[in-house]
């Protein structure tokens, strides 16, 4: 039940997503905001703006009694702001010196809102691109991570994450004012909510000692997510039904609360990190800390930014630290497993968009060749010749360093993506060179064995030794691996034929990499290595390595054998 609401709402905020990217912007003005002054909403008009025109008055009282939900929906904006659908007529019921009358204006075009160019075109891709990338990662946990709270809540907060960057652009693209007051005020305050209380709930799976900490947020997580959000976001969704609660001690009072209610998050996510095991503190830091940065924090600065100040592009700027807040949970589910993820991140994806960035350049070079051509020739004879020269050389020099780029990404992407992995592949490289040093055969074995099974990402591993007839099995961790390869067997008589490492298919080692022990073109043995952990096939840097432990420890155990036949004689 809890999966298919999920996957509900998940399909209910894409669609939004993508209505609000091909939606053309209907906002528009009536240059008329409001203030609350006595007990009252008063106008506050904008010289020459409709209202202007239509005869509303600075001082004009507003008579919301009398007044439609279309009305009341669009008067109440953060602070009152009037911003309306471009072309609809508004009667506005005002009270002047005593007398009840009801003004029509239109909502004409207006504001930065309505610009191409604006923040607000651009803000509305910028949420699309996030809402998809939320939804893609809360799929890769759906479909591949192993049930658990911690996966079904973070599904839960990346589908949220995504429901809230979608509805948070409705406003601007809504068919009519009513759509948009209850899709991009109630709906949106309500997601916003839920995706607070499910922060919470996540903070307090932390494996900290504090458990009463935990227990007391897991409790209290609902009534933390709404007064998460007081001050202006609970007085634009309400206000209608009551304009009292424009009142400045009720915006201030929630803003203040709801910024003492992000700075307690911050704290006690900091707390519950520093009190978890060492063995989890790595990946609980990453977790909790882009959530006390852009979550907690940013949420306090916003709401006392928009209750307090009013910087415009301080809260642009805020909006989408908070929408990027999910960078640290995401960076943590990948990089240090914080949930049991089948799935890893794919080299052949990092590589496909090399390559993609990499046409893109070669487009850029054909257009650039095109300006210079005609910079230097002009449009004559000459210039097509120009061009398919400039062009040529273009392409050959982004062909000749498609290598080096790829190599380069390849170096960067160890680094900083599989930097575990690429220190257990040098420890077992570094055994590898060791392995001419030890002076007996049983602890060349053993020591071969452990090193393979402590930094190969399986938990299957087989060491085979020839005893003549065929290849005994001398060490083992998996039940899988037969006790001995004879040498009528199909593997066994592709590897003497062929000796290099391959993936068997037909074999009782489904799906393991074998290597051979060689020394002089003699098959002295294999190493095997199963399936990985991650069900990923093994790559280029891990056949090497281990091309090179088979090298280095089949020549030690030829000379230890050869040593310990001389001694016999």
């Amino acid at each position: 039940m809890k999966r298919s609401l999920i996957a509900f709402v998940a399909a209910i905020a894409l669609g939004f997503a993508c209505y609000n990217v091909v939606a053309p912007l209907r906002i528009g003005t009536l240059g008329l905001s409001m203030a609350y002054r006595n007990g009252a909403a008063v106008a506050v008009v904008a010289p020459g703006g409709p209202a202007a025109r239509a005869g509303i008055r600075n001082g004009d009282v507003f008579s919301f009694a009398q007044a439609s939900l279309a009305t009341r929906a669009a008067a109440v904006h953060i602070y009152g702001s009037i911003l309306e659908r471009s072309g609809t007529v508004y009667a506005v019921p005002l009270i002047r010196s005593g007398v009840t009358s009801v003004v029509d204006v239109t909502a004409q075009p207006g504001g930065t809102a309505l610009d191409p160019t604006s923040a607000t075109a651009y803000a509305r891709y910028v949420d699309f691109g996030l809402a998809v990338l939320y939804l893609l990662f809360a799929g890769i946990i759906f479909f591949k991570a192993s049930r658990s709270e911690l996966s079904e809540l973070l599904v839960a907060l990346m589908v949220m994450f995504t429901l809230i960057n979608s509805l948070s652009d409705y406003q601007w693209t809504a068919p009519n004012t009513v759509s948009g007051y209850i899709v991009g005020s109630i709906v949106q305050y309500a997601g916003n909510v839920v995706t607070a209380a499910l922060v919470f709930t996540i903070v307090a799976t932390l494996p900290s000692e504090l458990a009463g900490l935990r227990r007391w947020i897991r409790l209290c997580a609902i009534p933390l997510g709404i007064l998460s959000f007081g001050g202006a976001d609970f007085s634009s969704v309400f206000a209608p039904f009551s304009i009292a609660l424009l009142a400045p001690p009720v915006l201030e009072g929630g803003a203040v609360i709801a910024g003492i209610v992000g700075v307690f998050g911050a704290v006690a996510s900091i707390a519950l990190v520093h009190t978890t095991a060492p063995e989890e503190r790595v990946r609980a830091r990453w977790f909790a800390s882009t959530l006390v940065v852009c979550w907690f924090l940013g949420f306090t600065l916003y709401t006392l930014n928009s209750t307090f100040f009013g910087n415009a592009m301080l809260n642009t700027v805020q909006y989408y630290v908070i929408s990027f807040s999910m960078v640290g949970p995401v960076y943590a589910t990948l990089r240090h497993r914080l949930v049991d993820l089948d799935v890893v991140i794919s080299r052949s994806a990092v590589f496909a968009f090399v390559s993609l960035m990499l046409v893109a350049a070669f487009v850029a070079a054909e257009w650039i060749a095109e300006n210079i051509a005609s910079a230097l020739v002009g449009n004559g004879h000459w210039h097509g010749v120009t061009t398919q020269a400039l062009s040529f050389a273009a392409a050959i020099a982004i062909g000749l360093s498609a290598r080096s780029v790829h190599a380069g990404v390849e170096r960067r992407v160890n680094a900083l993506v599989f930097r575990d992995r690429a220190r257990r592949l040098a420890l077992l490289e570094a055994f590898a060179h060791e392995a001419d040093l030890v002076d007996s055969t049983d602890v060349l074995l053993k020591l071969a064995y452990e090193s393979l099974l402590q930094s190969m990402e399986t938990a299957d591993v087989a060491l085979y030794i020839s005893d003549g007839a065929g290849f005994a099995c001398v060490r083992t961790s998996s039940m899988a691996a037969p006790e001995r390869l004879d040498k009528s067997d199909r593997l066994v008589l592709r590897l003497l034929y062929r000796p290099e490492p391959f993936v068997s298919d037909r074999t009782s080692l489904h799906g393991w990499l074998i290597v051979p022990l060689m020394v002089r073109a003699d098959v002295t043995g294999f190493l095997a290595c199963g399936t990985k952990r991650d069900h990923t096939a093994y790559l280029n840097d891990e056949i090497r390595v281990l091309e090179t432990v088979s090298h280095h420890v089949a020549t030690s155990y030829a000379l230890l054998r050869g040593s310990a036949r001389a001694e016999l004689r």
